[in-house]
């Protein structure tokens, strides 16, 4: 099956959009299950459908090209050929070496400009195939680096070999790399086995709400699926 990330990849490539993402998710990775519930403030509504759909897309797209934040756990000690939990362990490592020090050196190394190898578990295409479909059936594929931004990493607490994070980046950014490139600085290896996005340009999850809120908010709104 695919992850959410995959999914927001394919809906991105087959509608015509350049973001390829990442390790966005989509909306899906965005909001928590249960998000902070506050009052929703009275807001002009938007009665015409395309009104509504005009608004949507360009909220979508302020939110596809602007910054990214999430937060999430790297595990040490293991690789993944997905670089997360899709796939089954193929190395392990010793992390005896690596200490509080090491792990805020190499950080640094990761803010700025950096060369990032997309994972080859991923909705990407090359030559009109996605690469997870090359990975499934065995085969290699050469993949291309690109030019990303890290603005911010952080570690926010460790308890190895797990690390937790804070990532502030430019769209197109995969945090999965990030966590492989991350194990591999450290000679310790290390795979994503969680992720939220907390922010996205001017959306952040702490303002999100339930769609149960919203609509004990408004029980008259109709909800359509397209």
């Amino acid at each position: 099956a695919l992850s959410a990330e995959d999914k927001f990849e394919q809906t991105n490539n087959d509608t015509g959009s350049s973001d390829n993402s990442g390790d966005d998710g989509g909306f899906g990775a965005f909001f928590d299950d249960e998000p902070e519930e506050e009052a929703v403030a009275e807001e002009e509504v938007l009665e015409d459908d395309s009104d509504a759909d005009s608004f949507a897309a360009t909220a979508n797209e302020s939110a596809v090209d602007s910054e990214k934040e999430y937060t999430g756990t790297f595990k040490l000690g293991a690789t993944t050929p997905s670089y997360d939990l899709e796939t089954e362990i193929d190395e392990t490592f010793s992390i005896e070496h690596v200490t509080s020090e090491i792990l805020e050196k190499t950080t640094k190394q990761f803010i700025g400009k950096i060369q990032q190898q997309p994972p080859v578990f991923s909705a990407l295409k090359k030559d009109g195939k996605r690469l997870y479909e090359y990975a499934r059936a065995g085969q290699s594929v050469e993949i291309q680096k690109r030019d990303v931004t890290v603005v911010e990493f952080k570690i926010t607490n460790t308890e190895l070999p797990n690390i937790n994070f804070l990532i502030r980046c430019s769209k197109g950014t995969y945090i999965r790399s990030l966590a492989h490139d991350f194990g591999k600085s450290i000679s310790s290896g290390a795979h994503l086995t969680a992720l939220t996005r907390t922010q996205s340009g001017g959306f952040k999850l702490k303002d999100a709400y339930t769609m149960d809120s919203v609509l004990n908010y408004n029980p008259d709104i109709n909800i359509k699926s397209k």
